[in-house]
């Protein structure tokens, strides 16, 4: 995967952050933007440990 796995995190805070600054009453997008920052954020930690497994 290399040094793109590193890249999900920010599109993480990224995704959450468009989360926290929407002001749309539709719960729907809400709850999509949460879950994909959610996602980014498990798939770079994951892609980390496992990269840091590699190396050992």
């Amino acid at each position: 995967m290399g040094k793109r796995s590193y890249s999900l995190i920010p599109l993480g805070f990224l995704f959450l952050i468009l989360e926290i600054r929407t002001e749309v009453n539709n719960s729907l997008i809400k709850y999509s933007l949460l879950a994909l920052a959610a996602g980014f954020f498990i798939a770079g930690f994951v892609a980390i440990l496992k990269r840091s497994k590699e190396k050992f």
